[in-house]
């Protein structure tokens, strides 16, 4: 990434806002007090991230999906005051679940704990239904993934719908 950008990366500021297991990277704005959208696609019972960027951006809204309700929907909801959607994320709502997911139905069946026996159904949103149902707004500043497998998939969606 550094010989690419070695110009652009020596004008902006990239920030660094760690979580348990990888470090997000993002450009703050100009100016600090602006208001802010970060969209969390995958929380995976981690918010450490999106602490950071709210330590630095104040007045960012937080929308967040993952299907595990009891730890990462309340945490995203007591720690960011975040908005919490229950369910899974794919390109299209046909698309495969990820590597401990599969769909039935136009739900999904995912494994939310890794000895977890049981396989309960999550509502399975398409990115872009997603968006459409849950994000009023027009600009989104941050959006963070992961989401088992599927980021690459949604990253050549959106490019190609640019």
């Amino acid at each position: 990434m550094y010989k690419c950008n070695k110009d652009l990366l020596n004008v902006l500021k990239i920030e660094e806002f760690p979580n348990l297991d990888e470090t997000k990277k993002g450009i703050l704005p100009k100016y600090l007090n602006s208001n802010c959208t970060v969209i969390t696609l995958g929380i995976g019972n981690d918010t450490l991230a999106e602490k950071a960027i709210s330590k630095k951006l104040s007045q960012c809204k937080f929308l967040g999906v993952d299907p595990d309700a009891e730890f990462s929907g309340n945490l995203y909801k007591t720690d960011l005051k975040g908005i919490y959607v229950q369910g899974v994320i794919g390109v299209n709502d046909k698309t495969k679940a990820g590597k401990n997911a599969y769909i039935i139905n136009g739900s999904t069946k995912a494994t939310v704990l890794k000895d977890s026996k049981e396989e309960p159904s999550y509502p399975n949103f398409s990115f872009q239904k997603f968006i459409s149902t849950y994000f009023p707004h027009k600009t989104l500043d941050y959006l963070l993934m992961d989401i088992e497998e599927d980021e690459w998939d949604i990253m050549k969606d959106l490019i190609g719908n640019l």
